[in-house]
């Protein structure tokens, strides 16, 4: 699935301009640099934003950023950590898989639905991650933005329609 399926899977314009902001920056690459991401482009997303770095040769990732809205519902920074040391056994396997296949194997994930559960969390949202190369061209973070909302939901409402944490990829070429 290409970048055009990747849009028309979300759900929400801000997720859209951002996914778009990347698009543009990376230009004739597979994915952007970091140095050539347009904050400005993402600020409407920002307080959302969050993302890890991956450490091909030790297969760790080590937080790089938060924005504020995540960072209240982690309850701490994750700048530094290692992932496998800032999530439980158990949360740490929820994201890990998916991390790793946006990273390595180059692709954009989405996912709908209940975000951050693995944290105890009942926000509904949607996720987006994509690659970036951090040093050098190919990838070696994962940025990505979650849209949520704690509010409680009736019958028929966006709780109702949604898979749970059911990542959907899609490759990157245009």
């Amino acid at each position: 699935m290409s970048i055009a399926l990747l849009l028309a899977e979300l759900t929400d314009p801000k997720l859209s301009a951002f996914v778009a902001s990347w698009n543009e920056v990376r230009g004739d690459r597979l994915v952007p640099r970091w140095r050539d991401l347009d904050i400005a482009g993402m600020k409407h997303v920002l307080p959302y934003i969050w993302s890890w770095e991956y450490d091909r040769a030790t297969d760790v990732f080590t937080g790089k950023l938060a924005g504020e809205e995540v960072l209240e519902v982690i309850g701490r920074g994750l700048r530094g950590a290692k992932a496998h040391e800032f999530y439980t056994p158990a949360q740490y396997r929820a994201v890990y898989d998916w991390s790793r296949r946006v990273v390595v194997e180059q692709l954009g994930v989405v996912i709908t639905g209940q975000v951050f559960g693995h944290m105890g969390s009942g926000a509904i949202g949607q996720r987006v991650g994509l690659p970036v190369a951090l040093k050098g061209d190919t990838a070696d973070l994962i940025l990505g933005v979650t849209l949520f909302d704690f509010r409680q939901t009736g019958a028929g409402s966006i709780r109702d329609s949604l898979t749970f944490g059911n990542p959907k990829f899609f490759t990157l070429e245009r």
